[in-house]
Parts: structure tokens; sequence; C-alpha cells
């Protein structure tokens, strides 16, 4: 894809000419939200996609008992704020974000390895990513030991 001219009306769109085979030589004017990345770039970036996708294949649907639960042991626990988090919208719904590992491992009296054991887990750059049964996994534990305090 080669991008030929940037918009300049509301809302913005940008000119491209589609390089690949099947649609070769066709123009159009795209929203920029729908140019992700460069194309050099694109094998890594639906490798990305497919990676989340496969993280999040099996999470929980709205009104999910274990999820409710979850969600308000990371709203009531305020020890677990910049540790770990936990997505809530559809895309990202019980992933568990954590910011520091060594602590949050600590903190439930668990090993860092109890958040990979999921072979789909995985480090981004925000944090250790961990699949759904992670999030409730430290919530639970996080919960017990409140209830011990």
């Amino acid at each position: 894809m080669e991008i030929l001219k940037i918009g300049t009306q509301r809302p913005r769109r940008i000119k491209v000419r589609f390089a690949a085979e099947e649609a070769e030589g066709e123009e159009a004017w795209v929203p920029p939200a729908s140019l992700r990345v460069p194309w050099g770039q694109h094998d890594a970036w639906l490798a990305g996609q497919r990676r989340w996708d496969e993280l999040t294949s099996d999470g929980p649907v709205h009104g999910d008992a274990e999820f409710e639960a979850a969600s308000w042991v990371f709203d009531q626990c305020t020890s677990l704020e910049g540790v770990a988090s936990m997505g809530w919208n559809y895309r990202e719904r019980g992933v568990l974000y954590v910011a520091d590992l060594p602590a949050l491992a600590a903190m439930i009296d668990v090993s860092d390895e109890f958040f990979a054991r999921d072979p789909r887990a995985f480090r981004g750059n925000d944090g250790t990513v961990a699949d759904v049964p992670g999030s409730c996994a430290a919530a639970c534990a996080s919960a017990r030991r409140r209830v011990r305090r």
C-alpha cells in the first residue's frame, strides 16, 4: 500500500494505492485508524494480534460469576494498585496486567512462575500479561490473604 495524499477535511482520511495483487492499482480514501503499521512490520503485528486473540479466546462473558468476584477483589484491594490490574472491556476482559511481578508474587505468596504457567501468558511492554485464569487465581489468593489478616 502506498500513501498518496493526506486529506485536509474532517473526518481525516488518507488516500492510498493498493499494491497487493488482488487490488493492485486501486485507490481509496481510508481512515487513518485502518493503517496500523508500516508494511514491513505487518507480520509481527499480525502475530501479536493472533497471540492476543489466543490469550483472550476463553475470556469471561458478561455476568460470569468468577470474573465478577475477581473484579470485586481488584476493586477493593488497594494493595493491588500499581502492582496489578485486570482488564474490564470486551477486548481485554479478565486479562491480568502485572506492573510489579515480584511484588505481586510476594503479596499473594506464590512464585513468579505462577503467572507464566499458561503457555499463552507473555511479557509485554507494560508488564507481564497473564491469561484469565491467572487473574482469577491472583484475585482468589489476594482475597484469602486479606481474610487471614
